[in-house]
């Protein structure tokens, strides 16, 4: 974790840092509480599945949905979490996913998929993502494949084109 301060926009400026390319660091700001705690979660889970916050500003296959299982998975009201790191304040649909350096894009697909998740046992989901990291967390893995190996094959509902990184 490394707390950064950006003064180029004076004290009361609430810009998002640039991504650092130093593996396994996690930029958090000076303002803490409300929604910046599942915006840093964002940062966070995106180092964990992708190396550095660079790497996962880039995030636009199928790991999205394993960086947003590891936000969402334990908490008590996940679908309000989602709705707070979502630029568009929603749980359904593609949008834009807030983070203390660039945030990330998530797919309506990848939407569905997450919240298909949110919809079963947490300790099962847990358990198939410690079982297959290293295909869920790989560059280029599908959402398809993500909610496959997941348990929610359906939710993906085999759309084409979700996992590219066009808005």
């Amino acid at each position: 974790m490394r707390q950064r301060v950006e003064a180029r926009y004076g004290l009361e400026g609430d810009a998002s840092f640039a991504a650092l390319t130093t593996p396994g660091t996690v930029s958090i700001g000076t303002r803490w509480g409300g929604n910046r705690v599942p915006e840093y979660a964002v940062g966070l889970a995106s180092v964990l599945v992708a190396g550095d916050e660079k790497a996962g500003a880039a995030v636009c296959d199928g790991r999205v949905v394993t960086i947003m299982w590891l936000v969402l998975g334990a908490d008590p009201d996940p679908l309000a979490t989602l709705r707070n790191v979502r630029i568009d304040d929603s749980d359904q649909g593609g949008a834009y996913l807030l983070s203390p350096t660039e945030g990330l894009r998530m797919s309506a697909q990848q939407t569905g998929v997450v919240r298909a998740l949110l919809g079963r046992p947490g300790q099962s989901v847990t358990s198939a993502v410690k079982a297959h990291w290293t295909e869920l967390t790989a560059p280029g893995v599908s959402t398809t494949r993500v909610a496959t190996i997941l348990g929610v094959p359906d939710a993906a509902n085999g759309a084409k084109g979700e996992d590219k990184c066009e808005e």
